[in-house]
């Protein structure tokens, strides 16, 4: 059987020798079925889970919209405040450039800074 299928069954090699040595192909098969059905429900509850959080998400962006249309400007900075936060690591980084007294990197500093 076919490696990457096998993970995904969450069943070994060995295994399924065990199995084929035992002359147990339907047990295979039954706990193949089984856990391919397992990785399904998975999976919906985990789509389920995405959708919810979509609709949420909706739903705020649809209040956002009220309140920048409709003149409430302090819940719409408030709403871009949540959604602009930034990054909250504590980690920073500090760099240095050095360059030549000529500038002769100058091309590469703006390719650096437009990067950045």
């Amino acid at each position: 059987m076919h490696a990457d299928f096998l993970q995904s069954v969450k069943i070994q090699e060995a295994e399924v020798d065990k199995y084929k040595a035992e002359g147990n192909m339907v047990e295979l098969f039954e706990r193949i079925m089984k856990q391919l059905n397992d990785n399904q429900n998975e999976s919906q509850i985990q789509n389920n889970q995405n959708v919810e959080q979509a609709n949420q998400d909706h739903d705020v962006s649809e209040a956002f919209l009220v309140n920048l249309y409709g003149g409430d400007f302090e819940k719409a900075i408030q709403q871009l405040k949540v959604w602009n936060a930034g990054k909250s690591a504590t980690n920073s980084c500090k760099t240095l450039i050095l360059i030549d007294a000529t500038n002769s990197m100058q091309m590469l500093l703006d390719q650096t800074k437009s990067n950045v």
